[in-house]
């Protein structure tokens, strides 16, 4: 795992993580930063979902921390879903973005709303894309 001093002193990490009930950040073999009980093999999991097409990823839907999130939408670099009502419920949001040295890396963060995804994934692809 590297440094968490390393990840949370960056600005546009703070951002994100002002907005975030839980962050993961993930490569495929090693876990970045996790503010979960999921091991790695659950992250790969996940990251998996990417591959499958959207009427299983929307059907699957995603455990974190004992909560269900239905899955509401899955793109080629984006799922989202949430769980509970309009007002009071949790968003989930996973990316993932191609990196400097040809790696993929993956950032779930939940968020309570009022915060949106359309709000905190441009910010998660932003600092994603420093990698």
């Amino acid at each position: 795992m590297i440094e968490e001093s390393n990840v949370i002193t960056d600005n546009k990490f703070q951002e994100i993580k002002s907005m975030s009930s839980r962050i993961i950040l993930f490569y495929q073999d090693e876990i970045v930063y996790n503010q979960t009980n999921l091991k790695k093999e659950e992250l790969q999991a996940m990251s998996k979902m990417f591959d499958n097409d959207t009427s299983t990823t929307l059907s699957s839907g995603i455990t974190i921390d004992d909560q269900q999130f239905i899955v509401q939408r899955q793109f080629t670099d984006m799922i989202t879903a949430r769980r509970g009502d309009e007002s009071s419920g949790e968003g989930l949001a996973i990316i993932k973005v191609p990196t400097k040295n040809n790696k993929t890396i993956y950032m779930i963060c939940t968020f309570k709303m009022p915060i949106l995804s359309a709000r905190i994934i441009p910010i998660m692809k932003e600092y994603c894309q420093g990698y």
